[in-house]
């Protein structure tokens, strides 16, 4: 048996992106808000992640990241089946 799950599409994000600066309202308005919600409905796309990778330099994870991280979780998954992952960058 075969199940098709159709497109998946993937965008990846530095935390430090301009398209990802501002509050929750304005990441909406944002280019790469709008083409990944176009891209999800061009392409018909059962499911999206959009990744983001926190380059910042930081000690620890701080209160601050998780509040930004927070605003455009909420953002982005307004867009319909698109989860929003986290990562922190390694550095060296």
């Amino acid at each position: 048996m075969q199940i098709d799950i159709g497109p998946i599409l993937l965008e990846v994000k530095l935390s430090t992106s301009t398209d990802l600066v501002g509050s929750q309202k304005k990441l909406e308005n944002k280019p790469s808000y709008k083409s990944l919600s176009q891209y999800m409905n061009g392409y018909k796309a059962h499911f999206g992640i959009f990744l983001v990778f926190d380059n910042k330099k930081r000690a620890k994870r701080s209160a601050k990241w998780k509040a930004h991280f927070e605003k455009i979780r909420n953002a982005y998954q307004k867009i319909d089946n698109v989860i929003v992952l986290g990562l922190k960058c390694i550095s060296i």
